[in-house]
């Protein structure tokens, strides 16, 4: 291998709903501050680049750097002290480096390795989590490559497999579930607490569903109204919330607070004197309502963790679409490989490129005194252009045949080539 290449290497470290529960996926959330003090953090001490991936059910952080090992220690360090959650959270994290991390991202950005088969928002949540890492200057060229391919092989996947039939997402899992509970929607009144993506996809879900009456409650009343402009309904302020609870039969909640929203004493309070259920649905994360509202007769609260018998029934409809979309996904990652392989080179190419056209310009400067006619200006730029155009077709083909040998595993034959051909033997 050239000494002059910088091999960058993919890691991955994360904490999903296969791992851990609910309430220790909470204590690790990274939402936008602190996924950029992260990040921040990881960029001075050993990642060349990162980005984080916080979703309902996953948190995961991927990098690039020189030294996979070391930039896990760090990332596991770094984000221990930012979110100081409980010590047993460590070995309900999962690692992956080099190879395997890349199998892993080009796997999540395809829905394949997601709660729910197929799931449509995967794909959004890692392009935004790469453009936030972009744009802060946290994410470079590796990463790039990567999420780019990444998300190429998820809409492979999307256009060429029905992977993504029936239950595309946990908001509409959570409304499969909502009907096998609770029975017939149309005849229930649901409460959306929250107006955000998640909220939007669960009304959606309940309205395909022939559920008729809402309640959306939001601390901003405009918000709410994108919800009321999907189908109809009674928007209330979030303060309405225990009067919300006495109308409805389900509520679902999907805010981006941080501490809980419906507790045990709203819950006792809507119950009184009430003789029909109330399901209480949690999509948020983190979670919106407390656990211990289960302690109240007559309440039932679902959360992410609790849509294992719909993910089920979904695993098994899709295995053989499964199967095509893990083989379209290998596909995908041979690609990325291949370019990552001829990163090899390209150090000594651009060498080669710098010195050829060095020459070139040599060449332009020596011949212009031999000219007579036209101006030295018009000549130099004519010249100029003639050797940089002839210098440009000179490399063209070398320059392929470098990165196919790069690709074909010949790397270290093509480098001790390039430099004897090109760079006289020097060394790097």
């Amino acid at each position: 291998m050239d000494s002059e290449r910088r091999t960058l290497h993919a890691g991955a470290v994360g904490i999903s709903w296969r791992t851990a529960p609910a309430q220790l996926r909470d204590q690790c959330l990274l939402p936008a501050e602190h996924a950029d003090r992260l990040m921040e953090a990881l960029r001075g001490s050993s990642c060349s680049e990162a980005m984080v991936l916080s979703t309902c059910n996953r948190v995961e952080v991927w990098t690039a750097s020189e030294d996979p090992e070391f930039a896990t220690r760090s990332t596991l360090e770094f984000w221990d002290k930012i979110c100081q959650p409980d010590p047993k959270w460590r070995s309900c994290t999962y690692i992956f480096q080099h190879e395997e991390a890349v199998d892993h991202v080009f796997r999540v950005a395809s829905s394949v390795d997601s709660l729910v088969l197929g799931e449509t928002q995967i794909p959004t949540q890692v392009r935004k989590a790469w453009e936030q890492a972009r744009d802060l200057g946290r994410s470079g060229p590796f990463l790039g490559h990567l999420v780019q391919n990444a998300l190429v092989a998820g809409k492979r996947v999307r256009t060429t497999t029905r992977l993504g039939e029936g239950a595309l997402s946990v908001s509409s899992a959570a409304v499969d579930l909502a009907r096998k509970i609770a029975g017939d929607l149309s005849k229930l009144t649901v409460g959306i607490v929250g107006a955000g993506e998640m909220a939007e996809l669960a009304l959606v879900g309940f309205v395909r569903g022939g559920a008729k009456r809402f309640i959306y409650l939001n601390r901003t009343e405009s918000n709410a109204q994108r919800l009321q402009n999907i189908h109809p309904g009674t928007i209330e302020p979030l303060d309405r919330l225990p009067q919300a609870l006495t109308e409805c039969d389900v509520l679902v909640s999907a805010t981006g607070a941080t501490g809980f929203v419906v507790t045990p004493d709203l819950v006792k309070r809507a119950m009184k004197g009430r003789r029909r259920p109330l399901f209480l649905l949690d999509i948020a994360a983190p979670r919106d309502i407390d656990p211990a509202v289960t302690n109240v007769p007559g309440v039932f609260l679902y959360g992410i963790d609790d849509l294992e018998q719909v993910v089920e029934v979904n695993r098994h409809n899709r295995s053989e679409e499964a199967r095509i979309a893990e083989r379209i996904v290998k596909e995908e990652v041979e690609r990325f490989r291949s370019w990552w392989g001829s990163l090899s080179v390209m150090p000594l190419v651009a060498r080669m490129r710098e010195r050829t056209h060095a020459l070139a310009r040599n060449e332009v400067e020596r011949f212009l005194p031999r000219v007579r006619n036209g101006s030295p200006e018009e000549l130099r730029s004519i010249l100029d252009d003639f050797a940089q155009a002839l210098a440009n077709k000179f490399l063209h083909q070398p320059t392929t045949q470098a990165r196919r040998a790069a690709v074909d595993g010949r790397e270290s034959e093509i480098a001790a080539a390039l430099k004897d051909l090109f760079l006289n033997g020097d060394a790097p």
